[in-house]
């Protein structure tokens, strides 16, 4: 079963998520360890992780990020929705 999580509520997973996206999208390591702990500090609205885990596998995620003062969504999709307003809208009725 797939379950949703806030990257800031499970930051034992930082490492894992980051290397996950790294992976997805080729961009530096660190560029995604800095962000991520950058949300872990709870100092703003963004930027923001997400997750989908399958157990303690990530199924699929989700970024929010500041980029050139724009908000971007940075989604990875692998099978488990039609699209990302489909996970958007479980994200949203998971945490409602």
């Amino acid at each position: 079963m797939i379950q949703y999580i806030k990257l800031r509520e499970h930051s034992n997973l930082v490492k894992q998520a980051a290397e996950w996206f790294h992976l997805k999208w080729n961009i530096p390591l660190n560029a995604y360890l800095d962000s991520m702990e950058d949300c872990l500090s709870g100092n703003g609205a963004v930027p923001q992780w997400y997750l989908a885990m399958d157990s303690d596998k990530i199924a699929g995620g989700l970024g929010v990020i500041v980029t050139l003062a724009i908000v971007l969504i940075s989604f990875a999709y692998f099978g488990k929705w039609s699209t990302l307003g489909d996970f958007l809208a479980v994200l949203i009725v998971s945490w409602c």
